[in-house]
């Protein structure tokens, strides 16, 4: 797992890159959480990405304009600032709504039910989008365009991964753990076989953080860098 960078941005620097994206004059910015890379609000309209990785800005423009119909979350700019070090960063603009993660606690059971029902129907328009190939696998080690079938796929992805663990040296209770991951991945992988027509598109890192919603209304989801072709649950 990567370590976070805070980057600081400058109302010097914020300037700049706004004005080079062709908007607003900079008026004030916070800092939202981010959990890999470092996000600012700046002015209630605008998102601002910033990532010392090139290829983190990359993949997720990639992610974006995948699902640019659905997210409805235009790209304004894309570039680099100096600070410390060289920083890449993308600009979006501000969807509204609030992040449902920081809110969940809060909500009772009909308002919860009601969300998730929301959230249901957003994901299942989300899956109506195809691609052309699967990603099998989450973040770092998935493998990506994977021609084969799913349950193929995942086959491979599988036994990559406990050849990779087999180099490792674990406690015995651990690696009894891992033995007993594997007979469970092959006693149910048939329920890997129920394949569509096209890899199916999968937000990939999919939790309540990256959810916006207003009065208990879903308004859309953010955080498209893991985007993914894979197989929707039926």
């Amino acid at each position: 797992m990567e370590e976070k960078i805070t980057i600081l941005l400058t109302p010097q620097q914020a300037t700049k890159i706004l004005k080079k994206s062709g908007v607003e004059t900079f008026e004030k910015f916070r800092v939202l959480n981010g959990f890999s890379n470092t996000v600012y609000d700046i002015n209630d309209k605008y998102i601002l990405k910033c990532d010392p990785h090139k290829s983190h800005v990359i993949r997720e423009s990639a992610g974006i304009n995948r699902v640019r119909e659905f997210s409805n979350t235009p790209i304004l700019g894309t570039g680099t600032f100096q600070g410390l070090i060289k920083y890449h960063y993308m600009l979006l603009l501000k969807l509204p709504g609030e992040n449902l993660g920081e809110h969940w606690i809060n909500k009772n059971s009909e308002e919860q039910i009601q969300l998730a029902k929301g959230i249901a129907g957003k994901l299942k328009e989300l899956h109506q989008i195809k691609l052309e190939n699967y990603s099998v696998g989450w973040f770092q080690t998935r493998i990506h365009r994977w021609n084969g079938t799913w349950v193929d796929g995942n086959d491979r992805y599988t036994q990559s991964l406990y050849k990779r663990l087999q180099t490792e040296q674990f406690p015995l209770g651990l690696s009894k753990i891992l033995e007993h991951t594997k007979k469970y991945y092959l006693t149910h992988r048939a329920s890997l076989e129920q394949g569509e027509k096209k890899p199916a598109v999968l937000h990939g890192d999919f939790h309540l953080h990256n959810v916006l919603e207003t009065n208990n209304e879903i308004i859309g989801f953010v955080d498209w860098e893991w985007v993914m072709g894979g197989e929707r649950l039926n």
